[in-house]
């Protein structure tokens, strides 16, 4: 069986499961049925203000993951030159990455416009992904290649363009695939804290509410399916 049938397949094996539980729960405030979600997927799918909310997010997706890669690109090759600035990084790196991302979002909130808020919060959640890998990238070093650079008098900026860029792409390239999908549930995140005038979090927070819970699956789908689609295109 190749990997499309099985990919097919376990989508119809988990729709089943989720029917199978909506029909013996029955509780639509639970577990709405899989075909309330669908009917409220592409309802949503034409509502101008739900198109709307989707450009902010979109766009603040957009911003967060170009300032952390190019923040984390820029300062992870910088510290490859300058192991000061390495010890530097350290610290703010370990808090970073210790510290709740909810306490970040709530802080924030004080300082900054709710807008703002989830692109700084996933700027946040991202960078480490992003300074880490690059500074793995460029500081990988193959001796026999450095040999022959050596022997054939390569300059250091040839070296960089056509040794060390090649060699920290690969790194570059996974941290970018799987901080892409961080950054969307950490803007989503941001967003229901937030809530912003036009954002696909507000959407989550005012159907909670309202106790449209169909509604919240389908935004959820729809969050989803937004950050796979990211991935592949980034």
């Amino acid at each position: 069986m190749n990997k499309k049938k099985i990919f097919v397949f376990s989508i119809a094996f988990f729709f089943l499961l989720w029917k199978f539980f909506s029909l013996v729960i029955d509780s639509p405030l639970v577990l709405p049925s899989p075909e309330s979600v669908a009917a409220d997927f592409f309802s949503l799918a034409v509502e101008k203000n739900f198109l709307k909310s989707l450009a902010f997010t979109f766009f603040r997706v957009f911003c967060a993951f170009f300032i952390s890669s190019f923040l984390g690109i820029l300062f992870g090759f910088l510290c490859t030159k300058f192991s000061v600035l390495k010890f530097f990084f350290e610290l703010p790196l370990t808090f970073i990455r210790s510290v709740p991302l909810v306490s970040v979002i709530l802080i924030v909130l004080f300082w900054l416009g709710s807008d703002s808020v989830p692109v700084f919060a996933a700027v946040l959640l991202s960078f480490p992904v992003m300074f880490t890998s690059a500074f793995s990238g460029f500081s990988f070093e193959d001796k026999k290649m450095e040999n022959v650079c050596t022997i054939f008098k390569i300059t250091e900026m040839q070296k960089f363009l056509f040794l060390k860029i090649p060699y920290a792409k690969e790194f570059l390239k996974d941290a970018m695939e799987n901080s892409c999908g961080m950054i969307w549930k950490a803007v989503a995140a941001a967003e229901v804290l937030s809530v912003p005038k036009f954002a696909l979090g507000s959407q989550l927070q005012n159907f909670q509410v309202v106790l449209e819970i169909s509604k919240v699956f389908a935004v959820t789908i729809f969050i989803v399916l937004l950050g796979f689609l990211s991935e592949k295109f980034f």
